[in-house]
């Protein structure tokens, strides 16, 4: 892939991403303010209490699925493949290329910024490695959205 090719991707790469935090968060944002209506506002929630309940299932769903499609390490979109796909085309995140890419003129104040080493690419991965819940999240998909057993019903 040449150089144009390679931003190109990554452009749409970090607009896909953007796209899908922006999505968890509202996931987040309404399961949580559904849960605090719950106490609050328990009259008005039982009007439809099926409606609620199955909201609130199917929004705690897509908050799991989507913490880990976005930081797990089997995700082929996530941010874990996303920090490959910069390791493996750091050249064009070099503060040449950005100054090139985006026209800047010598001492503006984005072309002084940390360059993107392996060793940074390694700590934003520890970082995410770290995260306490993030095996919890794991688990939860696995119990709950993991593929059908493939040894078929037991009989």
């Amino acid at each position: 892939m040449n150089t144009e090719d390679v931003e190109k991707v990554f452009e749409e790469y970090r607009e896909y991403l953007k796209s899908e935090v922006v999505r968890l968060v509202s996931y987040i944002k309404l399961y949580r303010r559904i849960n605090e209506r719950m106490k609050d506002r328990l009259d008005e929630i039982n009007i439809a209490p099926s409606f609620f309940q199955v909201t609130l299932d199917a929004l705690f769903s897509a908050i799991i699925l989507w913490v880990d499609k976005l930081l797990g390490t089997r995700s082929e979109r996530g941010f874990i493949h996303f920090l490959s796909f910069i390791e493996n085309n750091r050249r064009i995140f070099e503060i040449s290329e950005l100054k090139r890419r985006r026209g800047y003129p010598d001492g503006h104040w984005m072309l002084s910024r940390e360059p993107i080493t392996y060793q940074t690419i390694e700590k934003h991965r520890e970082q995410i490695a770290k995260l306490e819940s993030l095996p919890h999240f794991k688990l939860r998909r696995d119990k709950f959205h993991a593929h059908f057993d493939k040894q078929g019903p037991l009989v």
